[in-house]
């Protein structure tokens, strides 16, 4: 059996459901995607806008739109089968776990009702008598040095008093490159080709892995 680390960072949208982003898929579940919030994505990656400013608009189309049919396209995705096996195997082994995510917190909300973590880090839409207010609050960014994931990682580990030999993480794609650099055992997610070689140009000894029972079958 490999070493096990102390701790485990988790990424969400794309590494614990095969959906790439929870933001993209509400939007297009409700309707809001085509000609609305594509046009958001599409501004932030050309660098017309940057990460808060793409969550504010993002989160301004469900302004007015009843929270109970957010709740309910979030339901629609499907968390990764081995997830709740894997987490149980590390807790009970006493690893702490993170997820870090700058998806949505009421996805993350349905997988800690799967698997519980020690530190969940997700933007949360503000809802206010059952409405979507249009706010956000972004806890975890792409660009602002001071929230993305690898300082978020690099602060769980401190806090701990732990070193990048004690850590390990996992994640699908480019975003989580920082969050996977901090950590000594590498995994991540093949999902999409290009990410999967991108990942693998950046990360000599990174560990490709198809779902999370790969991950728990590397722990046995």
């Amino acid at each position: 059996m490999h070493s096990l680390p102390k701790l485990f960072c988790f990424d969400m949208d794309g590494t614990l459901t095969r959906i790439a982003s929870s933001w993209e898929y509400l939007s297009r579940r409700l309707g809001i995607w085509d000609g609305n919030a594509e046009h958001h994505l599409t501004a932030f990656i050309e660098g017309k806008i940057d990460y808060m400013e793409f969550c504010r608009l993002d989160a301004m189309v469900l302004k007015g739109l009843p929270s109970k049919s957010v709740y309910e396209a979030i339901a629609g995705i499907e968390i990764d089968s081995g997830v709740e096996s894997l987490v149980k195997h590390l807790r009970e082994r006493g690893v702490k776990l993170a997820l870090i995510s700058s998806g949505l917190s009421i996805l993350a909300d349905r997988v800690m009702q799967v698997a519980r973590f020690d530190y969940v880090f997700a933007n949360e839409l503000e809802v206010s008598g059952g409405m979507m207010t249009g706010g956000v609050k972004v806890n975890v960014s792409i660009d602002d040095p001071n929230m993305t994931k690898k300082a978020i990682v690099s602060r769980i580990a401190a806090s701990i008093g732990l070193g990048s030999s004690e850590i390990a993480a996992v994640g699908d794609n480019w975003g989580d490159h920082g969050m996977i650099e901090e950590a000594a055992t590498k995994f991540f997610v093949n999902r999409l080709q290009d990410e999967t070689d991108r990942a693998m140009s950046v990360f000599e000894d990174i560990i490709i892995v198809n779902n999370m029972d790969d991950i728990r079958r590397y722990y046995s």
